[in-house]
């Protein structure tokens, strides 16, 4: 839950301040295999969407 509200940069989603040991987190995940592909995996489902 720390990770969605740190990890997005949209204000809507942020609920917690962002400290120095979350943004720290948020990145560490970002960085991380399984991250990655589920980013490609995004991404190639929203290419296959209508504009």
């Amino acid at each position: 839950m720390v990770l969605c509200n740190v990890g997005f940069n949209n204000p809507t989603y942020l609920l917690l301040e962002p400290r120095p040991a979350f943004v720290a987190f948020a990145e560490r995940h970002q960085q991380r295999p399984a991250a990655r592909r589920a980013d490609e995996i995004d991404e190639a489902l929203l290419a296959q969407q209508p504009s």
